[in-house]
């Protein structure tokens, strides 16, 4: 898990694409009834996500998928420009380290 979060990217959002299709098939409500805390856990991810970077390593889509679900939830933010200076600098082991260390935990 503590890839995705150096590209910019906390795992929880690697759900987009399904929440999307929920959403599509009138069925997010449901899904949101049995996890009542997603909006909030998505919520704190949101200040892990670093968009840039994600988009570079990952590609464009992918962090367009993520921003509609994002919206879909009602979720706003992203990371502060500080984690994020430390997530542009994961090639190296300070910036890893010093990240996982902002965050509270490695991945």
């Amino acid at each position: 898990m503590a890839a995705w979060y150096s590209l910019g990217l906390p795992p929880t959002f690697l759900d987009a694409p399904y929440l999307l299709k929920l959403a599509r098939e009138d069925r997010l409500d449901y899904l949101l009834h049995l996890l009542p805390n997603l909006r909030e856990e998505w919520s704190y991810e949101a200040q892990l996500f670093v968009p840039r970077v994600a988009e570079k390593a990952l590609g464009e889509e992918l962090v367009q998928v993520v921003k509609a679900a994002m919206e879909l939830l009602g979720v706003e933010g992203e990371a502060c420009e500080e984690y994020a200076r430390l997530i542009e600098q994961r090639s190296t082991g300070f910036g890893l380290v010093a990240a996982a260390r902002w965050r509270g935990f490695l991945g």
